[in-house]
């Protein structure tokens, strides 16, 4: 109890006030250092260019088999597939002109089944060529060009072996049958109706054939046409494959993850005694393309109802190789992409078209090029004459600087991925086949088109767009091509004949 009060003075000794703090002195305002004096900004120049990296070239094994069958390995080890290609030394240009189509005909009727020749050939008695190789993850084609016909199988590089037996098992003993050749014929006819009826796509690419003039052996269509494919017989097609399926003169081309040893033991396995049924047939020679005589008359196709007007000029070439290096830049820079001269004209300047495009058409002994673009129906007078004023343009006057450079950059992009891939390798082996050149020449295209000028693409302009040597064709509403050309003061319509 006598704690009591002691607790309770100390609870209000606690409880008490405590004195204020003592407050802070006054801030004396201090001014601001001044701010470090900065440089001027000068811009620095640009980094320079990453050093140019060119493609490693894949390994190449080569031999010739006593057959004088070709074979090509190249090794090419990034993803585990494989091209197997078969590159015949026939081709469509050998068809002779009341006969044209018969090698398409030949070659690709072996893609198809084996028929009984009309006792129990139902398809399903045999599985088609297509159909076993696709059954192990590949794709078969088979393609016929004017100057080679070509058998790719595109699948695993593990199955290399089994590919290769199956193509020689179609060489040897090619498919054909009644039901097949009808088929194909059909097939072939229903092409040949969307080209003259309303497809601009399928003219297009018959028009790269015609560009090489009139009459012209290349001008052919090397699937025919109405007339020779509604006369060809099923007999004369299998007498062809005999012609076509020969070893002389062909080159077996494989491409993709594979031992050239190995590979190369499977194809004399395979193919070492393979003979064919003839002898070769040499591919006859085909003179120069001639000019057009008559640059006042524009071809037309007609397509009812079209709301575009497509517009290609022509022009074979016989005065300046295929593989010029300036004819390339200047292809490039009248119609390679948005920023060449038809893209600027055309699209991105006057948004008359989605794109327009140039090419040069090679073949074995002759080249053509060919400009095209599917112009606003509408606007077709417009987009006709700044067509043409390309051409004058660059005829005129040489292109820039810049020009020359971005058409190189994008021809020389090209060569620098040509082994990038399986399919991109297959590709440049392919057209060097094609042109008869043996192997790729890489390096010699690319030093060619290092050294080229503005002036040396002027030069061959000046040669090649003399407005007298390209022919026109349009194809569209008929309306609509009539008031285009003859507004544009072009020239006048005649109806438009494929290959001539």
């Amino acid at each position: 109890m006598q704690a009591a009060p002691v607790i309770a003075a100390a609870l209000t000794v606690s409880c008490a006030s405590a004195p204020a703090p003592t407050p802070p002195p006054p801030v004396t305002a201090v001014a601001p250092a001044p701010a470090p004096a900065v440089a001027p900004w000068t811009r620095t120049p640009p980094p320079p260019p990453l050093a140019k990296v060119f493609p490693a070239t894949p390994a190449v094994t080569r031999a010739t088999l006593d057959t004088g069958l070709q074979v090509v390995i190249v090794e090419h080890h990034r993803r585990p597939v494989v091209t197997v290609n078969l590159v015949l030394a026939h081709g469509a240009l050998a068809d002779p002109p009341e006969s044209a189509g018969m090698t398409f005909m030949a070659v690709h009727l072996a893609s198809d089944f084996y028929e009984t020749m009309g006792v129990n050939d139902m398809p399903g008695d045999e599985r088609s060529f297509r159909r076993r190789v696709s059954e192990l993850g590949g794709a078969a084609t088979f393609d016929v060009e004017s100057d080679y016909s070509s058998i790719q199988i595109a699948g695993y590089a593990i199955d290399t072996g089994k590919y290769l037996k199956m193509i020689v098992d179609a060489v040897r003993h090619p498919r054909h049958g009644a039901r097949s050749f009808d088929a194909r014929r059909d097939m072939v006819l229903d092409i040949l109706d969307s080209i003259e009826s309303e497809d601009p796509q399928a003219l297009q690419l018959l028009m790269a054939q015609s560009a090489f003039g009139q009459d012209h052996p290349y001008a052919r269509a090397p699937f025919g046409n109405t007339e020779t494919l509604n006369a060809l017989e099923l007999q004369e097609v299998m007498e062809q494959q005999q012609v076509v399926f020969v070893p002389s003169g062909s080159t077996l081309l494989i491409v993709g993850d594979v031992k050239a040893a190995e590979v190369m033991a499977a194809v004399k396995a395979s193919f070492g005694n393979w003979q064919g049924y003839k002898d070769l047939t040499p591919m006859p020679r085909v003179q120069q393309p001639s000019l057009s005589n008559n640059p006042s008359e524009i071809g037309y196709v007609e397509r009812k109802s079209a709301s575009t007007l497509l517009t290609c000029a022509l022009r074979p070439l016989p005065e300046v190789s295929g593989d010029d290096p300036a004819l390339e830049i200047l292809t490039s820079i009248l119609g390679e992409g948005f920023g060449s001269r038809l893209g600027m004209a055309l699209r991105e300047e006057n948004g008359l078209t989605y794109g327009a495009n140039a090419e040069i058409v090679r073949r074995r002994q002759a080249s053509a090029l060919i400009a095209c673009s599917a112009l606003h129906g509408d606007k077709g007078r417009q987009g006709l004459q700044l067509f043409r004023g390309a051409f004058e343009g660059l005829r005129e006057k040489p292109p820039t600087d810049d020009e020359v450079r971005r058409a190189k950059a994008l021809r020389l992009a090209e060569i620098e991925a040509s082994y990038d891939d399986v399919v991109s390798s297959t590709r440049t082996w392919l057209k060097a086949l094609m042109l008869g050149y043996g192997a790729p020449r890489l390096d010699q295209e690319r030093a060619a088109l290092e050294r080229v000028t503005a002036k040396d693409v002027q030069k061959i302009a000046r040669t090649i767009f003399k407005p007298k040597t390209i022919r026109w064709v349009v194809s569209g509403d008929r309306r609509i091509a009539t008031q285009a050309v003859e507004a544009s003061g072009a020239g006048k319509l005649k109806p438009f004949v494929p290959g001539r």
